[in-house]
């Protein structure tokens, strides 16, 4: 298959679009046809260097957001079948035995994930185990649903899992023009939860403001705490 890859960090300049091995699928496993992935900002700074995560090796193929058309499985697959559109959560966190990627599951030491320690969707295929693979409406297009998994599905882990946030509780968002700010606002919005949101420009707070938040601050120009507590009554 074809990969967007690279073997030294740099500019766009390291990148390689060159023939690589076709991923091969173990029992648990689908190989996806990709369709679309994202720009992830972890994607342009391990290329560059500046961090990388633990279990991040040259020469890497990133692409952490991926969707695309099931076009192989394992023997053990029965979540989806060929033919299936689907979103990749790239967090292999509990990924089973029977895939390849079973051994990467180590949430609080060597995590392994897609398009960032494992190869990810800047090739025509892409690996996953079963467990980690979700059907995608047929109302929504490729291009809409791939920027869900890194963004949205990291939002509502921090929102819901370990916030457990309910409605009436109110929550405050901060940087929230950046992605997973944007899902965090209308996830929070969707279960009836008050949102405060802080952002660095008017325009951002605008934005946030049209995304649903209740109540914005300019951290640039103003004092977050007294802001919030002026906001909460306390």
């Amino acid at each position: 298959m074809k990969a967007l890859t690279y073997d030294a960090h740099g500019g766009t300049d390291v990148l390689q679009y060159k023939d690589v091995a076709s991923p091969s699928p173990q029992a648990d496993d689908v190989i996806v046809d990709v369709a679309a992935t994202t720009v992830n900002h972890l994607d342009l700074i391990q290329r560059a260097g500046y961090f990388t995560l633990d279990g991040y090796a040259l020469p890497h193929i990133a692409g952490m957001d991926v969707v695309g058309t099931v076009i192989e499985v394992g023997a053990n697959v029965t979540r989806v079948a060929v033919g299936d559109r689907v979103g990749i959560d790239p967090s292999m966190h509990c990924a089973p035995d029977g895939s390849a990627y079973g051994g990467e599951n180590d949430l609080y030491g060597k995590l392994g994930v897609i398009g960032a320690t494992l190869n990810g969707g800047y090739a025509d295929q892409c690996l996953a185990p079963q467990t980690h693979v979700y059907a995608i409406p047929d109302d929504i297009s490729f291009e809409h649903a791939v920027v869900f998994p890194t963004a949205w599905m990291t939002a509502h882990h921090a929102l819901f899992d370990v916030g457990m946030l309910e409605a009436g509780e109110t929550v405050m968002i901060h940087a929230a023009a950046s992605g997973v700010s944007i899902a965090a606002i209308q996830w929070a919005k969707s279960v009836g939860a008050i949102v405060l949101a802080t952002a660095g420009s008017e325009e951002k707070c605008q934005k946030a403001l049209e995304l649903g938040a209740d109540h914005t601050c300019n951290n640039r120009s103003e004092d977050v705490a007294k802001w919030a507590r002026e906001i909460t009554a306390g």
